[in-house]
C-alpha cells in the first residue's frame, strides 16, 4: 500500500480531531515521503574466535540458495530498524513488510531481496530475522524502504554459491572456484571460509560444508 493511501485512510478515521497518531509522512496531498531515515539497532552477541578478525563482532552470515544457511539468530545477530520521514520526522507506521527490504547487487537472492519480518509498528519499528535464501559474497546489505534507499547495514555474507556462471545454484563452477583456493595461503578469502575460522587457508572444513550444499538452488 502506498504511503499517501495510508495517510488518507488515517485522516478519514480521525476526521473530527487532529490526531497525533497520524504518522505517515505529513499526511498532506502529494507528500510521497521523498526521504526516509532509519534508526538502526544492530547488535552482535558473538565475536570471532579464530584467526579471522579475532575478538571483533561476528558479522558474517553464510547463506545458500536452498534456504539452509545460517540465520540471524544462530549467529547472534539482532537487527531492528525504525523508519521515519526525513522532512517531518514522523514515524512510518504500518509500512508493509514487503516494502522494507535488504538487498545487495553482489548477492543473488532467490526472491530478489530479503523482506522484513512484519509491517512497521506504531513506533515505526520492524525487524529482520531468519536466513537469506541466495548466494554471493558481500560486505554489507542495503536497506530500502518503499523503494527509497535508506542506509547500508554492516552485515556480511559468504556462500558456497560464489561463481557468477550460475547465480543461485551451487554447482561445478562454484566447486572450481573453491578448488583454486583450497589449501593455498596466498589465495585465502573470507568469501570461501564458510566457518570463518580464518587464515592461513581455506581448508577441509570449508570443503565439507561446500559438499553438503552442492546442487542447492532456489525453489519455486
Amino acid at each position: 500500500m502506498k504511503l499517501t493511501a495510508i495517510c488518507f485512510a488515517l485522516l478519514a478515521l480521525a476526521a473530527t480531531t487532529v490526531s497525533a497518531q497520524v504518522s505517515h509522512c505529513d499526511c498532506v496531498p502529494m507528500d510521497t515521503c521523498e526521504g526516509i531515515l532509519a534508526d538502526v539497532d544492530l547488535q552482535f552477541s558473538r565475536v570471532f574466535e579464530g584467526a579471522y578478525r579475532p575478538g571483533e563482532p561476528y558479522d558474517v552470515l553464510t547463506i545458500d540458495p536452498a534456504c539452509t544457511g545460517e540465520t540471524f539468530e544462530e549467529m547472534g545477530i539482532t537487527l531492528r530498524v525504525r523508519l521515519r520521514c526525513e522532512l517531518s520526522g514522523l514515524f512510518l507506521v504500518g509500512l508493509p513488510a514487503e516494502d522494507i527490504i535488504l538487498f545487495n547487487t553482489q548477492v543473488c537472492m532467490c526472491s530478489g531481496y530479503k523482506t522484513a519480518d512484519a509491517p512497521t509498528d506504531e513506533n515505526g519499528w520492524t525487524t529482520f530475522s531468519g536466513t537469506i535464501c541466495g548466494g554471493g559474497c558481500a560486505t554489507s546489505l542495503t536497506l530500502i524502504a518503499d523503494g527509497i534507499f535508506v542506509t547500508n547495514i554492516p552485515i556480511r555474507t559468504n556462500s558456497p554459491d560464489i561463481a557468477t556462471a550460475s547465480p543461485c545454484h551451487v554447482d561445478a563452477s562454484d566447486l572450481s572456484a573453491l578448488a583454486q583456493r583450497l589449501g593455498r595461503p596466498e589465495s585465502y578469502n573470507i568469501c570461501f571460509d564458510y566457518n570463518e575460522s580464518g587464515p592461513p587457508t581455506i581448508d577441509a572444513g570449508d570443503l565439507s560444508y561446500f559438499a553438503s550444499t552442492l546442487g542447492n538452488q532456489c525453489t519455486p
